[in-house]
């Protein structure tokens, strides 16, 4: 298992899930948890992850439009974030709620610039990862009428690690 007291040991500094809801782009859980993540950072790559996936097709943002998440599923990119000297993998996908309403979802993992050549050479794996952790996620969401955000957490440290071990492989 990786180290989690040192940040330097870890290939991905953050992983931010997030939902595209009626107040907009939000952040549900994250990797680390707690504050160590200032809440702005979060929000803001929860908006952008969202934004930039959505493209050019802002009459499909629609947070109830079929549309949209027809057109936008399986959406993998990358995203620079130079303002926090990283980069990100975006992956976007969705879910129908219990009140039956479109959400859609964002998984984003973010490195620092200089690991960049890891999201190329590793795009594959990296792709996996993510549907998987998405999968597991909704499996958490869609199973209990209310969730525990520590359960959230704790699926996003599972793919940290599986990251890191991929990055070492």
């Amino acid at each position: 298992m990786a180290n989690e007291s040192n940040p330097e040991s870890h290939i991905v500094d953050t992983i931010v899930f997030s939902e595209l809801i009626d107040e907009g782009a939000t952040p549900i859980a994250w990797y680390p948890p707690g504050d160590e993540i200032p809440v702005v950072d979060l929000t803001n790559i929860s908006l952008k992850s969202i934004s930039l996936l959505v493209g050019d097709k802002p009459d499909k943002a629609v947070v109830n439009d079929p549309r949209f998440i027809v057109d936008q599923k399986d959406s993998f990119a990358i995203i620079p974030f130079p303002d926090l000297d990283s980069v990100a993998n975006v992956y976007m996908f969705g879910y129908t709620n219990q009140q039956m309403v479109n959400v859609v979802c964002t998984l984003t993992i973010m490195i620092k610039t200089k690991n960049r050549p890891f999201l190329f050479e590793k795009h594959d794996g990296i792709e996996r990862l993510m549907k998987f952790t998405a999968f597991e996620l909704l499996k958490l969401i869609m199973r209990e009428k209310t969730y525990a955000k520590n359960d959230l957490e704790a699926t996003l440290w599972v793919l940290q690690d599986k990251l890191d071990s991929l990055a070492h492989t």
